[in-house]
This record gives C-alpha cells, structure tokens and sequence, in this order.
C-alpha cells in the first residue's frame, strides 16, 4: 500500500487559463443560426454534390476562409460563396487548389466578385447569385456568355 509522506497544498479555487486559446470554438460556429440556414439553403439549391452527383455532407467556401477570405467579412455565408460538395470531393477541392480555380470551386480573394465567376456545377457552367439563383451560361469564341 502507498502512504503519502507529504500533504497536499490546499488551493482556494482550481487552475484556470485566464484567457481563451479562441474566442469562439468551430464547433459553436456551426451552431449559428445564420450558418445553419445558409447550409440549407445551398443544399436546397445544389440538392447533391455538384462534382460526382453523390449525397453532399459539406458547405464548401469557395473563397478560402485560411488564406484571409472570409473569417470577419458580414457576408461570409452569401450563397455565391457556397456549393454543396461530398466529403471526397472536398477533399479533393482542398487537394488540388489549382485545379479547382479553373473549375471555379475556389475564388481568390479580391480579384473578381463571386457573382461573375461561373462553376462547373452538375456538369455545366453556372453562375451562382446570393438569392440561391443558378443562371446557364455558355461558351463561345471569346469567352463565356449568359444563356438567354
């Protein structure tokens, strides 16, 4: 049997970091009221995975939130910011950043508004608007052209 030979010391209250490693968890993120109705409404609007046509899971940015896009922006979750992606096409998005520009799954930050910017989406090019719109556009000798 082990015997303590010293006595612990007492403390008055237990220890605590004095100041949060975050001031908000991800986890609570994903509980905001604005997150989960935007989540609806790009799963509302895409109904699958936009790439394979498979059941999505995620809410893929296409402004990287990492890389200065979109962390304290108001706008953060317009829906010409979001596509519904399977959990391995997300992957593979997050994989192959410059494939993905050309396919428009990821904008960079500043260059161009998220409005003009088509996406291949269910196996055409679209452009997305914020009220959850998705408008055909399609190509021509100069370049892409919206479809009347």
């Amino acid at each position: 049997m082990l015997i303590r030979r010293t006595p612990l010391a007492p403390r008055s209250r237990p220890l605590r970091r004095l100041t949060p490693l975050r001031r908000v968890s991800d986890r609570m993120l994903t509980m905001d009221p604005a997150v989960v109705h935007a989540r609806q409404r790009v799963e509302e609007r895409d109904r699958s995975c936009i790439l394979c046509e498979g059941p999505g899971v995620d809410v893929h940015h296409r402004l990287p939130r990492g890389r200065g896009g979109a962390r304290h922006e108001r706008d953060i979750f317009a829906l010409s910011r979001l596509i519904w992606l399977c959990r391995d096409d997300h992957r593979w998005v997050e994989s192959h950043r410059l494939l993905a520009y050309g396919l428009g799954l990821l904008v960079r930050h500043g260059v161009t508004p998220f409005w003009e910017i088509p996406v291949f989406h269910h196996g055409r090019w679209v452009l997305l608007d914020d009220n959850g719109g998705v408008v055909q556009v399609e190509a021509d000798g100069q370049g892409l052209e919206v479809a009347s």
